[in-house]
């Protein structure tokens, strides 16, 4: 008699994944959930950046029908200085072209950041494939807290250097 695996059955199982199955069949979990919707939004992010395209040095528009983007900045509305985020989206978008250089001009810390949100589309697929097959998820700790620690002590950094020079170049003027 050939029976499905239970939980109680399915020794085999790691902790992580045992409450996935379910009477031998896998559930869409919280986790599994999780996992796609981190998918699906950094498919998203990167589809909408390569649709769109930049014109001159600040225009973002849909490409064909010429409606440009409304700019979102407000900092940059009223000061008419950068913000230490302005620039994002047009390095978003010069990455999805594969424009590197163009992305680090527009901002050094976005081409990063697009690369980090590209790297979640296949390393969430493989933990959803790992689970799937009753295994351990690839364990990214410490590492990870420390890399994303690193990376917003350094925007933090750059936000200060960008300020600065803002004050510099008001107290210059005056």
């Amino acid at each position: 008699m050939n029976r499905s695996p239970t939980l109680e059955t399915a020794s085999h199982v790691p902790e992580e994944a045992a409450p996935f199955l379910v009477s031998g069949t896998f559930e869409f979990s919280q986790g599994i959930r999780w996992r796609v919707a981190v998918i699906l939004a950094s498919l998203a992010i990167i589809g909408t950046a390569s649709l769109l395209d930049i014109r001159g040095e600040r225009r973002v528009q849909f490409p064909g029908e010429g409606w440009t983007v409304p700019e979102l900045c407000t900092y940059h509305r009223l000061t008419g200085y950068d913000c230490p985020g302005c620039g994002m989206t047009r390095s978003f978008i010069s990455m999805a072209h594969g424009q590197w250089q163009r992305a680090w001009h527009y901002h050094p810390f976005g081409s990063v950041l697009f690369l980090y949100i590209a790297a979640q589309v296949p390393f969430q697929t493989w933990q959803i494939m790992r689970l799937r097959r009753g295994r351990a998820l690839l364990r990214v700790e410490p590492w990870h807290s420390r890399l994303v620690m690193a990376f917003l002590i350094l925007f933090l950094g750059f936000a200060i250097w960008r300020l600065l020079g803002q004050v510099h170049e008001i107290w210059v003027k005056l």
